[in-house]
């Protein structure tokens, strides 16, 4: 392997005029490439010895393909590259950046002695630059996806409540420097104890998941949905009176059928502009419009009878 100079002059498919013989070793022998790979990922001191890996081929492919372009600072992150790196990283979390580090070695390994004198400088600078920025990227892509997963309920695709707290906080912060308003949603899903116990979790969790989908897709663009925990939920409808708020929870009730909810409704600044009183409104009102249902008063479709309406308070301080 090593002391064996490529020649790519007339190879139409790779050499664009500044293309390098080392992009001609990587598209021959990725597969031997990811061969090595995986072997010093499963060598590495620094990944788990469970790390199953995934595909590097893409990556591999897509670095060749920046060998036969010129990698300068100021360009910023070869395109195809940032592509695979993603999606790259999207499968392997966050070992994705120590695999990164055993591709680079592993890279080096097969270029080393292989590149014609005349290309050395050139192929490891853009091979540098190539490899540094595709860690840079998995490094952030990984750090985005580790961020949203702590803002994300993992079951319904909603936020969560410490996306609530920071969100709520900066909706009053809002209204106290500029005025305006925005309204409260507090939600509790219906008889899913229920659904659980009789039915079992699987159908249960489709009822959460069905709120879920029916919260992402029929409120207005600028609200936001949030499980707070089990079956409750809340809404920040930002700039939102309650007549609004209403018309945007009938569309969720009717899209999250089968799944049936109770939900209350409360202003700020005019129940309140602390979020726990508001919260404490809202659940008031939640629980008056589900002792209304109870007695035959209300016919929401979003609401059913299903627990005790005694008022409960969460505390989300």
């Amino acid at each position: 392997m090593g002391g064996r100079y490529l020649d790519l002059e007339g190879d139409a498919e790779l050499d664009g005029g500044d293309g390098l013989a080392a992009a001609r070793v990587l598209v021959d022998e990725a597969a031997a490439v990811a061969g090595e790979w995986r072997e010093l990922c499963r060598w590495d001191p620094e990944l788990a010895p469970d790390t199953v890996p995934p595909a590097v081929e893409p990556v591999i492919a897509a670095v060749a393909g920046a060998l036969q372009r010129p990698q300068p600072l100021a360009w910023g992150a070869d395109e195809e590259v940032a592509d695979a790196v993603d999606a790259f990283t999207d499968r392997a979390g966050p070992a994705a950046i120590e695999e990164l580090v055993c591709l680079r070695e592993a890279l080096s390994r097969r270029l080393r002695g292989r590149v014609p004198p005349s290309e050395v400088g050139e192929t490891w600078a853009r091979l540098q630059m190539t490899i540094d920025r595709a860690m840079a990227r998995a490094a952030r892509r990984a750090f985005s996806n580790l961020e949203r997963a702590a803002c994300f309920d993992a079951l319904t695709g909603v936020m969560n409540r410490r996306s609530f707290e920071r969100d709520a906080n900066r909706e009053l912060g809002r209204v106290a420097r500029h005025g305006g308003r925005f309204s409260v949603v507090m939600l509790d899903l219906d008889g899913l104890k229920t659904v659980n116990d009789t039915l079992g979790h699987a159908a249960g969790d489709a009822r959460l998941q069905a709120v879920g989908v029916a919260l992402r897709t029929t409120t207005r663009r600028e609200d936001t949905a949030y499980r707070l925990g089990g079956d409750e939920f809340a809404v920040l409808l930002p700039g939102a009176s309650t007549d609004q708020a209403r018309r945007v929870m009938a569309r969720v009730g009717e899209a999250a059928a089968p799944a049936r909810f109770s939900f209350g409704i409360a202003a700020c600044p005019a129940d309140g502009t602390a979020i726990d009183a508001l919260v404490r409104a809202a659940d008031a009102r939640l629980y008056r419009r589900r002792a209304a249902v109870r007695r035959g008063a209300g016919d929401e479709p979003s609401v059913r009878q299903s627990v005790s309406p005694s008022v409960r308070q969460r505390s989300v301080s």
